[in-house]
């Protein structure tokens, strides 16, 4: 999380995130960095 924290408020705004296992505590990330999280279709890979 450090690495996001880093980023210039005005240019972390969100974050997406793939569908896999290593991102099952997103929301600790979200509440942390205070962005807002997404999550990709696994059907639309474009």
């Amino acid at each position: 999380m450090d690495i996001f924290r880093r980023l210039a408020p005005e240019i972390r705004k969100s974050i997406t995130f793939e569908n896999g296992r290593e991102f099952a505590k997103h929301k600790r990330v979200k509440e942390a960095c205070k962005v807002s999280t997404w999550f990709c279709d696994a059907y639309a890979s474009w």
